[in-house]
């Protein structure tokens, strides 16, 4: 068992102060809370910064990893009131492949900005994620506003398998109207999908405003 009572790391193009412990009989375990002062993640993973800004906040976890099970909780409160929080649960080591993963996260007051799209604004939102990377299945919905959709709620499930995935339902209920899709999509050789969108009283002048 080693604890850190302070711990102050200058990287990541910012300051992380941290203190908890961390023990390694039996498996890995965890629990550490931390400070981000201007963490600027976007500049070392291949990640644009418009989707990870500069971090300034807290970040609390815990878990353990071993191979009988795994589990790990994180939350992240930002400056600005966004927040995500996370739980994952897995039946072998944590960051193995072959693990199947049962998680749920969850965010409240995100904004990003996104091309061809203006902006993504979510008060808050849940994804619950279930199997492995190559057979999964996912359920999320989030209250949503962009700046080509008016404020909505967004319900969508899908399957996985290798590089097929299916979008058994999406659906849209809002100032816009109504909307339900679904559809499959391929990334074996591109990016090849096919799929069909049912409207109910839609406003489509919020996408098309010349039509």
């Amino acid at each position: 068992l080693a604890k850190f009572e302070s711990l102050k790391i200058n990287g990541l193009g910012g300051e992380i102060k941290a203190e908890g412990e961390v023990a390694w009989q039996p498996g890995l375990s965890w629990n550490f809370a931390s400070e981000l002062s201007r963490v600027d993640l976007a500049s070392y993973w291949p990640v644009s910064r418009s989707v990870l800004p500069r971090l300034d906040g807290t970040v609390v976890t815990s878990g353990h990893s071993a191979g009988r099970g795994s589990g790990v909780d994180i939350a992240v409160q930002l400056a600005g009131g966004e927040r995500w929080v996370l739980s994952d649960k897995t039946d072998g080591v944590l960051w193995a492949p072959s693990s199947r993963h049962k998680a749920a996260i969850s965010w409240k007051n995100v904004t990003r900005p996104v091309p061809a799209m203006e902006f993504v604004r979510s008060s808050e939102g849940r994804l619950l994620f279930e199997g492995r990377r190559d057979s999964y299945k996912a359920d999320f919905s989030a209250g949503m506003t962009t700046g080509v959709m008016p404020s909505g709620t967004w319900r969508g499930q899908l399957t996985g398998s290798g590089p097929r995935m299916t979008v058994d339902t999406l659906s849209y209920a809002g100032d816009a109207g109504g909307m339900q899709a679904g559809g499959e999509v391929d990334f074996s050789e591109g990016v090849a999908w096919q799929g069909a969108v049912v409207l109910d009283e839609f406003q489509s002048g919020w996408i098309l405003p010349d039509w």
